[in-house]
């Protein structure tokens, strides 16, 4: 187990196991009064199991650092709205702003799923991405899968490269997703972006097959991994 850094504040994190390994688990711990440590959050991130069977696609190589403890605190940090103690250690130069875990989600992959737009946009300013995850889902995609209109709109806005026809590893787009929300803002305002305009220079029949097909059976869940402790996207779960 490593030990907890910094033992002397009254948060601090501790974590079992080592990017790469089979289990990793991760610990919140918070100074009581009485001057006792009690547990206010744990992470467990186990293998992502998605598209062991068939072909998976190649991968850009994983955005890393080389404290990776202080890269996986900023993404806990992003996780949770932790805006000050995420912007105090991208401050500190040794994270960048990319940095992906062993699932290759990324800070503006946990804000735009939790609606976090104080966050969402210094991540921007930042400089941030639109990278797929292991799972090949961009951060529009956690967005808008969480019904976060304010998100959606932030991202499509203002991320550079962002595309709503972008597919992940189980052939859903962000359009796709949005259809699937039966929310109309959403859906509105994904229809309006730019990216969409190719769907005019297809056939219509072939652009309805393809971004309406059913492929739910081994694709991700639904949900978010924010401060109230709801079952996490991919492949991670936070208890408490």
């Amino acid at each position: 187990m490593v030990a907890p850094q910094d033992a002397d504040g009254d948060k601090v994190w501790a974590k079992v196991g080592k990017i790469g390994e089979p289990l990793v688990v991760q610990v919140l711990l918070k100074k009581q009064d009485s001057g006792l440590w009690r547990i206010k959050k744990l992470v467990v991130t186990t293998p992502d199991i998605h598209g062991q069977s068939g072909d998976v696609p190649a991968r850009p190589p994983r955005i890393t650092c080389a404290d990776e403890e202080a890269g996986d605190e900023m993404l806990m940090c992003a996780r949770y709205g932790e805006f000050e103690d995420m912007v105090a250690i991208l401050d500190g130069g040794t994270v960048p702003v990319d940095y992906q875990n062993d699932g290759l989600n990324t800070a503006l992959h946990y804000v735009s799923a939790n609606g976090t737009m104080e966050c969402i946009r210094e991540l921007l300013k930042r400089g941030a991405r639109s990278l797929g995850n292991s799972s090949g889902n961009t951060p529009l995609h956690w967005a808008v899968q969480n019904k976060q209109f304010e998100a959606t709109t932030e991202l499509l806005a203002n991320l550079p490269g962002v595309d709503v026809l972008t597919k992940n590893d189980f052939g859903r787009s962000s359009l796709t997703e949005a259809f699937q929300t039966d929310d109309a803002q959403i859906l509105e305002v994904v229809l309006g972006h730019s990216s969409a305009a190719a769907l005019e220079n297809q056939s219509a029949s072939g652009i309805a097959e393809e971004e309406t097909e059913e492929q739910v059976e081994g694709g991700e869940e639904s949900g978010i991994g924010g401060a109230v402790g709801e079952a996490a996207v991919d492949d991670q779960m936070v208890i408490g």
